[in-house]
């Protein structure tokens, strides 16, 4: 990876520490080693034990695999303001009907 930040999370040291593993990689091990180090995001910081711990029997296969588990596995509080968009408003989400002119 080019950076330690993806999409709102930063990975800060752990990023070159997941790339300098061997892999296949227990994930127990990937916890024994880096289970305290903290992932960055909007609502604060985790640890990747407790984002990661669910997962603790499985083996992965890449650094990409470790940080697409942490994608997936962050939780709520990471995401920064729900539903928030730049773009369109899904008016049917806010309980708007569609009307007709």
């Amino acid at each position: 990876m080019t950076s330690d930040r993806e999409l709102g999370l930063e990975f800060g040291a752990l990023d070159a520490a997941l790339d300098a593993e061997s892999y296949p990689l227990p994930a127990a091990d990937l916890l024994d080693a880096h289970g305290d180090r903290e992932i960055e995001h909007a609502s604060g910081a985790d640890t990747l034990r407790s984002i990661l711990d669910a997962h603790d029997g499985e083996t992965y296969d890449s650094a990409a695999e470790v940080r697409q588990s942490i994608l997936n596995m962050i939780g709520d509080a990471a995401i920064g303001r729900k539903f928030y968009s730049d773009r369109e408003t899904n008016d049917t989400e806010l309980g708007y009907e569609e009307q007709s002119f």
